[in-house]
């Protein structure tokens, strides 16, 4: 129901501080969140969502919400958003897109924080290039590496905002089509929306579910650290499974200890070449 409702994230409590299979709690919830995001009626979704908007929005608003429906009308794989602080990127998953969003960005907090929203996930670069060809040879690393690490099918179209005075998105948006490297591979679901009374009930089947050309997982997990993940084999076990966020609950324990496991986990995550984004519960007060 959580992803129904269109949640950015969900969260594992005791499943992952103190379960006996932390590490199998992630890898089923992010099954779950999977399966359940290919029951979702994204056309209705965007459509809600922009009609229960505020209006006059922004021209970035305005623009990623156009992108965010262009890459559903056109079945495109994917949508690259070029960001300085995050922000346009934001609102493309406002929307709650389709497909992923493929997140460029010079800024570590960006990609850190690209784990807590909606379909977002990062690629880092050290500078932007300008306008001409070194934007396009980015825009051609990003795609190309989106579909090698599985956020893109080959061969199919790239829905791309960058700036119109410069590289970034963030105040002067402007939308392109691309499309990714490779040979496309012919799809089909065989569903007629006119004639489906419910998608959630009547779309999912095992056969969508288990197709390689499913979009990946959209939705993010929020895990919370405890004894049972704290080494780091553990919490490379998470990280593996799916986790996107590790949450300290500072309920319990004190601020060393909290410090000591955060220090591991970063370590880890340099280990492995990923950037999790990390959640501080702070205590509240107490009656």
């Amino acid at each position: 129901n959580a992803v129904f409702d269109g949640a950015d994230a969900v969260m594992l409590s005791g499943e992952t501080a103190n379960g006996s299979f932390p590490a199998e709690a992630v890898q089923t919830m992010a099954a779950i969140t999977k399966n359940s995001e290919e029951g979702v009626n994204h056309l209705q979704r965007v459509t809600f969502i922009r009609d229960f908007t505020a209006k006059p929005v922004s021209l970035t608003e305005s623009v990623l919400c156009n992108a965010v429906e262009t890459a559903q009308d056109i079945l495109a794989g994917l949508i690259v958003v070029i960001t300085e602080d995050g922000s346009a990127a934001q609102k493309a998953s406002k929307y709650r897109p389709s497909v992923p969003v493929l997140v460029i960005t010079e800024s570590e907090q960006v990609v850190r924080h690209t784990n807590s929203f909606f379909a977002q996930y990062a690629y880092s670069v050290e500078k932007f290039p300008e306008l001409g060809a070194g934007l396009s040879a980015l825009l051609d690393d990003a795609i190309g590496y989106a579909v090698v690490e599985g956020l893109c099918a080959p061969g199919v179209e790239v829905v791309v905002v960058h700036g119109a005075y410069g590289a970034v998105a963030d105040v002067y948006p402007q939308m392109e089509l691309r499309v990714a490297p490779g040979m496309p591979k012919q799809f089909s679901t065989k569903r007629d929306v006119k004639k489906t009374v419910s998608l959630r009930s009547s779309f999912i089947s095992l056969k969508h579910i288990a197709d390689k050309t499913a979009p990946i997982r959209k939705t993010k997990i929020l895990c919370t650290m405890g004894p049972k993940c704290w080494s780091a084999e553990g919490m490379g076990k998470l990280m593996d499974a799916g986790l996107n966020i590790a949450r300290f609950n500072f309920s319990h324990g004190g601020h060393a200890d909290h410090q000591e496991v955060l220090d591991r986990f970063r370590q880890v995550a340099h280990d492995k070449d990923c950037c999790p984004a990390v959640l501080l519960d702070t205590k509240g007060p107490e009656i």
